[in-house]
């Protein structure tokens, strides 16, 4: 068989779709590997700069603030606490409390409309996209404050 007969063949195109395969194979598995690290990373840094004051045992806040679960570390969902620029706290699943830093690239949203940190109170509905830091907050980049959610349900058929 010639180099050129090789190259040809069935077998060799089968070869490459199979290497082919494993590499997207390993790119998807090294991508899911570090963001699993950087999750893993912020939980652990979260819990070294607040957890002893909060998720200490004997204190009266340790139920509210960590489930068992990783805390998310790319958003937050819940009520406003407080604002004192540039730092929002926000109260979401579980009772667990977020830490939100605001700089001046965040876009904030106030439903539809653009907004600015005046839109931002205490007791107001926000969703936040951002990203880890590595003292346990997130820097967020979007910022929009919605209606509360409603509390109706539709009627049973």
């Amino acid at each position: 068989m010639t180099t050129k007969e090789f190259f040809q063949s069935s077998g060799y195109n089968k070869l490459i779709i199979s290497l082919g395969g494993l590499l997207a194979f390993l790119v998807i598995f090294a991508a899911g590997m570090a963001v699993g690290y950087r999750e893993a990373a912020f939980s652990y840094h979260w819990q070294s700069n607040y957890g002893p004051g909060f998720s200490d045992p004997s204190s009266p806040f340790a139920p509210f603030i960590h489930d068992g679960d990783d805390i998310n570390p790319h958003g937050a969902f819940g009520t406003i606490v407080s604002f004192k620029s540039p730092y929002l706290m926000v109260k979401g699943v579980n009772q667990a409390e977020s830490i939100i830093t605001i700089g001046s690239s965040t876009v904030i949203r106030h439903i539809r409309a653009f907004g600015t940190t005046t839109d931002l109170l205490p007791g107001q509905q926000v969703i936040i996209i951002g990203t880890p830091d590595d003292s346990g907050r997130i820097q967020a980049s979007f910022i929009r404050v919605v209606p509360p959610p409603s509390t109706t349900t539709a009627p049973q058929q």
